[in-house]
């Protein structure tokens, strides 16, 4: 099986990557497109913290997150 680590936009949007870095260049490519008042506060750094409390481990595909809406139970 083939692993990526995943996560969802607020907008709903599912993005993945192979690593955290290549997680980091798709979620900045759609932040520059569809969120371009938002991308230009986000610097790279705070792109990977948000990717650190938020992203997950998507095993043969998309996968559900380990928690909703950002909130752990």
């Amino acid at each position: 099986m083939n692993a990526a680590l995943a996560m969802r936009c607020v907008c709903g949007h599912y993005a993945e990557g192979v690593d955290e870095d290549d997680l980091a260049r798709v979620l900045r490519v759609h932040l520059d497109r569809e969120h371009p008042e938002i991308a230009v506060d986000v610097d790279d750094d705070e792109l990977r913290t948000i990717i650190g409390a938020c992203a997950y481990v998507a095993i043969g595909g998309e996968a559900a997150p380990p928690f909703a809406g950002g909130v752990r139970g």
